[in-house]
């Protein structure tokens, strides 16, 4: 069965996020139109749990379209994020950083809004 092209892809850069982390995925994963998402996490070579955590997660979350990249070595932040943005597929982009989270119709509402306008 082929997955169907992500409307938007949702760019997280991670590093040394594992105090935070749980809650910024629950909130992304629990999103009104998560089959129509592609979501990116590209972890920036934490040396804490961080990468283990997003490994389990898009285990768990197996129906998601979930990307995890590890770095080897520490990038920067705009480093990290431009290499999410190199593997997005979706029409329109969004970041997220690993310590927030957001509310459950974040991207159904943007999306409302950029194809309205």
């Amino acid at each position: 069965m082929s997955q169907q092209k992500p409307i938007i892809s949702i760019i997280t850069p991670v590093y040394n996020s594992e105090q935070f982390l749980g809650q910024c995925l629950q909130s992304l994963f629990a999103q009104t139109i998560a089959q129509q998402i592609e979501y990116i996490f590209i972890d920036d070579a934490s040396t804490d749990g961080s990468p283990i955590m997003l490994n389990n997660a898009a285990k768990q979350h197996g129906n998601l379209n979930i990307k995890v990249l590890i770095n080897t070595t520490n990038q920067g932040s705009a480093a990290t994020r431009n290499s999410g943005i190199r593997l997005a597929q979706g029409k329109y982009l969004m970041f997220v950083d690993s310590d927030d989270w957001i509310e459950h119709d974040m991207a159904e509402t943007l999306l409302h809004a950029a194809t309205s306008n």
